[in-house]
Parts: C-alpha cells; sequence; structure tokens
C-alpha cells in the first residue's frame, strides 16, 4: 500500500511536467528505488507464494522486469561515490535546495 502511494505520487509529480532536470532526475530515482524495493519483497516472499500460489502466478510475468530495476538500482541508484556527490554540488549548487542539505543555502 505505502509502496503504490509513493509510487503513484512521484509519478503523478513527473507527469505534471517540472521544468527541472534535476527534479526529473530526483523522481525517476525515487520511481526506480521504490520499484526496486517492491522486487526485494516479491523476492523474500517465496513462502506466501508456496501457501498462496495465485499471488505468485500474479508476480511471475513481472519477475523479470522487478530483477532489472534491482539491478539499475544498484548500479545507478544504489551506490554513491561521496567525492563525485560534492562535485555535483560544488558544480551545482542548487542542488543544495533541491535536496535540502542542512546548513546549506543555494
Amino acid at each position: 500500500m505505502v509502496a503504490r502511494h509513493d509510487l503513484t505520487t512521484a509519478h503523478e509529480a513527473l507527469e505534471a511536467g517540472p521544468d527541472s532536470p534535476s527534479l526529473r532526475l530526483v523522481l525517476m530515482r525515487h520511481i526506480m528505488l521504490e520499484i526496486a524495493n517492491v522486487a526485494d519483497l516479491a523476492a523474500i516472499s517465496g513462502g506466501l507464494y508456496k501457501d498462496n500460489p495465485d499471488l505468485g502466478e500474479l508476480q511471475r510475468p513481472i519477475r523479470k522486469a522487478l530483477e532489472f530495476f534491482k539491478y539499475l538500482r544498484n548500479v545507478y541508484v544504489g551506490h554513491f561515490v561521496s567525492d563525485l556527490t560534492d562535485k555535483t554540488f560544488e558544480w551545482m549548487p542548487h542542488m543544495n535546495a533541491l535536496v535540502g542539505r542542512p546548513g546549506i543555502e543555494p
């Protein structure tokens, strides 16, 4: 239920067409993370599928797509290189306001 709300909210915000490429990137990142979280939940729910095969059948057609989102999360979203992150804020100071870094004004 929470994942659905997060996905719907991020999708609606993205569809509203923010002009900022940085904001669009943050929203896409959020969507990728949330889908990967759903994939993680699906992966650990094997016992539930055993007892409720209908749930397993619902998950089966999207299993590969869920694995792909986990891959995207791990490669593009989940690993931050602190030096590159620091450079991002140096080169794009407006990112401070976007992500709300405390004590730093844009």
